[in-house]
């Protein structure tokens, strides 16, 4: 089968005139709908799944992302029956991306959508804001109604940093990052996750860390990676939980990873040890008490210090959890 994928807006189509083309997807990852029917992303491998029956021997797939103000970059990766087809840019000049895809009439076809940038660094910025998906060629799904291709065994949650996130994965060395170079899909955590076929929320964000922040003067940081933990969208400040709170009953993981300290101990003034240990151990409490059935995993990054990694085994022997240590090479 040869594909491509097709994503634009058709308003006209009768889905749009008929029903909420929220009821034709699943969403993956954490995903805020907003009151105008939109679909809100911005945590790296977050989107959705939409499944059609070809009507032809070609379709067009078409999905619009909302006007973002010039506020908003991203890149997005597309799979066809579990097979990626395409990595496409998303701002507010890119609102479409165009593709079509050979079709065998009267077959189902599995799309997914994931946005493979993180919430915010350097030219990758800003809510990926889906706000309609139609197909011409092929009648689209109710999610009650999926089939079972590509389905997920396994369920994970990943709490980390660039390395997590994929920063820069799609550059040769020396790395030099980018939105464009930037791929989750490519990183460690993805891959393992495909390999275990399991779905995976993705709660990595650069430059963070367990209590200190790359470049941070001050030795504990206001908003360090767990400052984010149970934000709907990252990006977006959490004041109650009624407007950006995630709410861990809706997903429960197997396993619960983290990996982060590089970024506590990559600049000065690095926290103490009992600083280290202690927002550590909150963070393994944390992910106890939102997800009682998760097996948590506390990791060290490869090439880490060795007060990191001493300091990670001393956070997991306090809690009772697994720790491993990432070799180099």
């Amino acid at each position: 089968m040869t594909s491509l994928i097709r994503l634009a807006l058709l308003l006209s189509t009768a889905l749009l005139a008929n029903s909420s083309w929220l009821d034709y997807v699943q969403q993956i990852g954490r995903n805020q709908v907003t009151s105008a029917g939109s679909l809100q992303s911005d945590w790296p491998n977050t989107g959705f799944r939409f499944q059609f029956l070809a009507t032809n021997t070609s379709a067009d797939i078409e999905i619009s992302f909302a006007d973002c103000y010039g506020s908003c970059h991203s890149y997005v990766a597309v799979e066809v029956n579990c097979e990626r087809v395409g990595k496409f840019e998303v701002s507010s000049s890119h609102l479409k991306v165009q593709q079509s895809l050979l079709t065998n009439k009267g077959q189902t076809y599995d799309i997914v959508l994931r946005k493979v940038t993180e919430t915010s660094c350097g030219d990758a910025y800003g809510v990926l804001e889906t706000s309609s998906v139609t197909v011409s060629g092929g009648d689209l799904l109710p999610a009650k109604e999926f089939s079972s291709i590509c389905a997920k065994k396994n369920q994970l949650i990943v709490f980390g940093d660039s390395y997590t996130a994929a920063y820069g994965v799609d550059q040769l060395s020396p790395c030099s990052y980018s939105a464009a170079t930037q791929d989750v899909t490519h990183g460690y955590a993805v891959l393992m996750a495909n390999e275990l076929e399991a779905d995976i929320h993705v709660i990595a964000w650069s430059g963070k860390g367990v209590v200190h922040n790359n470049g941070d003067v001050n030795q504990m940081s206001v908003n360090p990676l767990p400052t984010y933990s149970n934000r709907t969208l990252g990006g977006f400040a959490t004041p109650d939980v009624n407007t950006n709170y995630w709410d861990p009953k809706n997903y429960e993981p197997q396993v619960a990873i983290v990996m982060l300290g590089t970024n506590d101990y990559s600049t000065q003034p690095q926290p103490t040890d009992d600083q280290f240990i202690t927002g550590l151990v909150d963070i393994v409490h944390q992910i106890e008490s939102d997800y009682s059935n998760a097996k948590v995993l506390l990791l060290c990054a490869p090439g880490a210090s060795s007060v990191q990694c001493k300091n990670i085994k001393a956070a997991a022997d306090a809690t009772a959890v697994t720790y491993l240590a990432i070799p180099a090479d």
